[in-house]
């Protein structure tokens, strides 16, 4: 019977809970360790006491999984990764790679797969240094910017700015402290929305529209937006194929995948490597939960790569 433990800060979390039930319904003995509560400890030297990594929580080892499934957010992400990568290191198999996770996390390093890879994508400005905010806003005029800092999810970090004065005031403050700024047009729609893509196996699970709430500009469930499904009638032409080169241009078998429409067509907000459920199932009513674990214990683990 394959043992499965999840990463994750707290069962209380819907998308942890849901995960759980689902392993436990489909017959596999489903854990979640909590990465505040756990230490991780490395021994051996030399040859005949190779390293063996362990995560103790209380003094008392936890026993390696067969699979572990990652439930990481952008506050425990380093130190999350580390516990991933021990237990890899252990002979447990995860469908992502710890370095696809993190370079997943870095809104800069995704962008740039996803241009290398031929994808649209917002017009992005990447600003740290204070004295080059005048030039980014040369070299992006618009009406109002969106910025957005390196990391983050669930729509934090996330600044709107209408107008030059005020977008040079709010990157000038932000880049004062050294922090690498994304500098973007706001995009406007109507009603205030994006499209979310949830990935499985390279597979599309489930499609909806994240709606904003009233005057919000970001759609984000964290952020009061609403969930509606996408029917056919209003599912844009190309977004599940786009959606899914998104998934593997970032090396992310299971994701999200959020897309937004621009005069332009179609293009790539963000790419999420811990996709939460509940808007999803509420939208679509579906149980997501369980066949998104079968695939994952299904699916083969990549190439283990140390970040």
């Amino acid at each position: 019977m394959l043992r499965a433990t999840l990463i994750s800060h707290s069962d209380s979390y819907y998308s942890t809970r849901r995960l759980l039930e689902a392993g436990t319904r489909l017959g596999y003995v489903m854990a979640r360790v909590d990465p505040v509560r756990v230490v991780l400890h490395v021994t051996g030297v030399g040859a005949e006491h190779p390293p063996r990594p362990a995560i103790l929580e209380d003094g008392v080892e936890h026993a390696v999984p067969d699979v572990v499934i990652p439930r990481i957010g952008s506050t425990l992400e380093t130190w999350s990764l580390a516990l991933l990568e021990s237990w890899l290191v252990r002979g447990a198999r995860s469908a992502v790679s710890p370095l696809a996770i993190a370079h997943a996390s870095d809104k800069v390093l995704t962008s740039l797969r996803l241009v290398a890879a031929g994808l649209p994508i917002v017009p992005t400005l990447a600003v740290r240094e204070p004295f080059h905010v005048d030039a980014a806003l040369d070299g992006l005029p618009a009406d109002a910017y969106v910025m957005k800092s390196r990391t983050g999810t669930g729509g934090l970090g996330v600044a709107l700015a209408h107008g030059r004065t005020s977008a040079r005031s709010v990157l000038g403050a932000l880049t004062a402290r050294r922090e690498t700024v994304l500098l973007q047009p706001f995009v406007k729609t109507d009603p205030t929305r994006d499209l979310r893509v949830l990935i499985a196996g390279l597979e599309p699970l489930a499609t909806y529209w994240r709606v904003a709430h009233d005057d919000e500009f970001r759609a984000n469930m964290h952020r009061g937006g609403s969930a509606r499904a996408a029917t056919p009638e209003t599912l844009p032409a190309g977004a599940l194929e786009l959606a899914l080169a998104a998934a593997r241009a970032t090396s992310l078998p299971f994701c999200g995948v959020d897309l937004i429409e621009t005069r332009d067509g179609l293009a790539v907000l963000e790419v999420n490597a811990s996709p939460g459920f509940q808007g999803a199932e509420e939208a679509t009513g579906r149980d997501l939960a369980t066949p998104f674990v079968q695939r994952w214990m299904a699916w083969p683990a990549p190439p283990l790569e140390v970040r």
